[in-house]
């Protein structure tokens, strides 16, 4: 469930994520006593400072779960509590969050939105699920996907485990242990919706790509397919302990709770229209229990692993949601003036950016030029040399000119009509048979206009807080060039993807001027001519170049070959 939502997306914020900004790994651990658990058992944690990053610090926890299995590295819970920075002694307490974690393990997004919680000065954890990450035997969490039963002793121990995490959370000075709440995104919903039947100290839940009816999503999606063939060959009276189990984790068994959350305002729910792991028939379910099937955010043309394109428009909507407990008077915490003009700040604004060119317009009367050189040696030996020059305007308004390999120079746009360039000079303009309701992307298969979206909300999310990322790659600043241009070094070390980068940047400190990199044996540089973001435009940007002849087509056809060039280009780049 969402595991990577679009891996394509998450490759490139873990490729382009930066490491911590300053600080040094602490070398003492506290030991932290709590007298009395939400089960009346006492129990300690350890705390230990990791980093401090831009507006707040982070801490690993440890505490024992609940619940003891036979796996002894399953009973211990690892954690990370992220503490807004600033917090001044006497100031009201705040309202806490526990973050749950998606299906597939992947940590990087739960970690994100600590982050910007934190950011905006909401103290927030997160912690590994039953079986994930240092909790895992040999078998890894694969065995959970595979036998229906311990899947479900996992999710109840899951349960015990959220409620010893709010135990952790209500401890400490600054959270406001009456003010106590839950973000859950796809698994981590589906618990999240569960736990507030079991622990009254819930007061505020944000539910994403979540739902009833865990059977039915649990039987039916691919990631748990061998689940289902499991338990299609148990015996009757297994089969009755295994649903037994399965309803204790049931949202839907806990409907009253839930409405009683639901009907006073405190869930906001959000989900993906096309979702085929948890189909909208499964959340619109648990939306009735709640009272609140109207209420429900979708996210129109998006389905549960493209639900990446929304991260940002989720995020800024789950965290001022949070942020409504915060006490009169406490202002989110400031990013000192080094911070805001480290690496890390520059490289994800550029990201956030580039992300905007791609896939979101600007305002009224502006534009978004990108014109660059480029030259790339292929781990083949091969060199591919080229250039490309965007510009996005408003509504239908573009221009693209650009070097593509197998194709060669192409040139096309739309200002006040379509436009094509031919390779012998002749201009085609879509003059024929005008229609208002066609544009660039009506021709797109819609698969790859929403991978763009999927890229950009991935990069419009790390903006947000670029600091989630640090387990990837390594940003520092360089030495500066023989004419005092600043540079930045990009170090990758992903699993997947080794490699190393050199971005220097225009005399303003803010855009780019040229980059070199080296990454699975190939190497490249490419060199900034324009970097214009959010710009005035004039419409003459857009018009057609010289042209020897001028032939009037259909301007149903020039689009649908726009839509053929793009989807092309898409298939080359899988």
């Amino acid at each position: 469930m969402f595991r990577h939502s679009a891996h394509c997306a998450w490759l490139v914020v873990t490729m382009l994520s930066v490491g911590p900004l300053m600080g040094q790994p602490a070398q003492g651990e506290t030991t932290e006593r709590i007298a009395k658990g939400f089960d009346g058992k006492p129990f300690h944690y350890t705390r230990k400072l990791l980093r401090e990053q831009g507006a707040h610090r982070v801490f690993a926890l440890s505490y024992p779960s609940p619940m003891i299995t036979e796996h002894e590295s399953n009973n211990t819970i690892p954690a990370e509590y992220y503490q807004p920075r600033g917090i001044k002694e006497g100031e009201p307490p705040r309202p806490g969050v526990v973050c749950l974690h998606i299906l597939n393990g992947n940590f990087e997004l739960v970690r994100l939105l600590c982050s910007v919680l934190a950011d905006r000065g909401v103290p927030a954890m997160m912690f590994k699920l039953p079986y994930y990450g240092e909790r895992r035997p040999p078998q890894g969490k694969r065995m959970l996907l595979r036998d229906p039963r311990l899947f479900a002793e996992a999710m109840g121990q899951g349960m015990l485990d959220i409620r010893r995490s709010l135990d952790v959370l209500q401890s400490l000075p600054e959270v406001d242990e009456s003010k106590l709440g839950l973000c859950g995104i796809s698994l981590g919903a589906i618990l999240g919706a569960s736990a507030a039947g079991y622990d009254p100290r819930i007061q505020r839940e944000v539910l994403v790509l979540g739902g009833g009816d865990l059977q039915h999503i649990l039987y039916t999606a691919n990631e748990t397919r061998a689940m289902a063939t499991f338990y299609n060959k148990l015996s009757a009276e297994e089969k009755v302990v295994v649903d037994k189990m399965l309803g204790r984790i049931e949202p839907l068994n806990h409907a009253p709770a839930l409405r009683k959350l639901g009907e006073s305002g405190r869930v906001l729910m959000i989900n993906a229209e096309e979702d085929r792991v948890v189909a909208p028939e499964c959340t619109r379910k648990l939306a009735r229990a709640m009272g609140m099937e109207k209420d429900v955010v979708w996210l129109k043309g998006l389905g549960h692993y493209t639900a990446m394109a929304a991260l940002p428009d989720i995020i800024a909507r789950l965290v001022p949601f949070f942020a409504l407990d915060m006490p009169p008077g406490v202002k989110p915490p400031e990013v000192p003036r080094q911070l805001a003009l480290a690496p890390i700040t520059v490289l994800s604004t550029l990201l956030q950016q580039l992300g905007g060119v791609v896939a979101f317009p600007p305002a009224p009367g502006h534009c978004h030029f990108i014109h660059l050189e480029l030259e790339v040696k292929l781990a083949d030996g091969k060199t591919h040399r080229g250039f490309a020059e965007y510009i996005r305007g408003t509504g239908r308004q573009f221009r693209l000119r650009a070097t593509v390999p197998e194709i060669g120079k192409v040139a096309l746009g739309c200002g006040e009509w379509p436009w094509l360039m031919a390779t012998k000079g002749t201009l085609f303009m879509g003059t024929l048979e005008p229609d208002s309701a066609l544009g660039p992307g009506t021709f797109m298969e819609v698969r790859n206009t929403v991978k763009i979206r999927v890229v950009a909300g991935a990069l419009g999310a790390l903006a947000l807080s670029p600091d989630a990322f640090a387990q990837y790659v390594t940003v520092s600043d360089g030495p500066k060039t023989e004419d005092g241009l600043r540079s930045i070094a990009i170090k990758l070390h992903h699993k997947h993807t080794k490699g190393t980068g050199t971005l220097i940047l225009a005399a303003n400190g803010r855009t780019p001027k040229h980059l070199t990199f080296q990454s699975n044996g190939a190497s490249g540089t490419i060199t900034f001519r324009q970097w214009r973001y959010n710009t005035l435009a004039n419409p003459e940007l857009f018009d057609p170049p010289e042209h020897q002849a001028e032939k009037p087509v259909l301007q149903r056809d020039l689009f649908r070959m726009f839509g053929g060039g793009f989807n092309f280009l898409m298939e080359k780049a899988q």
